[in-house]
């Protein structure tokens, strides 16, 4: 296993997530949008929980609990933040959720998120 390929590998794909995330908001897709915002900090997470324990990261979307898993230090609207956008990745997902979440997934709404992820994935970025 080259961990340092796969760590690679990890951040593109966290990028790629952020610039679809982008794209769908552009495209007036909100629910989406928040949804790749919750890939592209999961992948970035993986990826940190990789280069720490030098094993492959756990299949869970569990933000808060990625973080754990992967030994960081987080603090209190970190934390928040890794909460709600975890919420995402089911409210985005599941029929009898998506209805209430796609009133709430507006424009303002998800540039927020927008803003939040990229500072959060900066944050990541520096603790790796």
């Amino acid at each position: 296993m080259n961990i340092e390929r796969m760590a690679q590998a990890w951040r593109r794909s966290s990028r790629d997530d952020l610039a679809v995330a982008k794209s769908l908001l552009e495209k007036r897709h909100y629910a989406h949008c928040l949804f790749f915002c919750h890939l592209a900090v999961e992948k970035e997470l993986k990826r940190i929980y990789l280069l720490r324990q030098k094993e492959i990261p756990p299949a869970i979307h569990n933000l808060v609990r990625l973080a754990e898993k992967a030994g960081l230090d987080i603090d209190e609207p970190v934390r928040d933040s890794f909460q709600e956008l975890t919420t995402f990745n089911i409210k985005a997902r599941y029929e009898i959720i998506k209805q209430v979440f796609h009133r709430r997934a507006t424009k303002p709404f998800a540039q927020k998120w927008i803003a939040k992820t990229e500072g959060l994935l900066a944050f990541l970025e520096k603790t790796a």
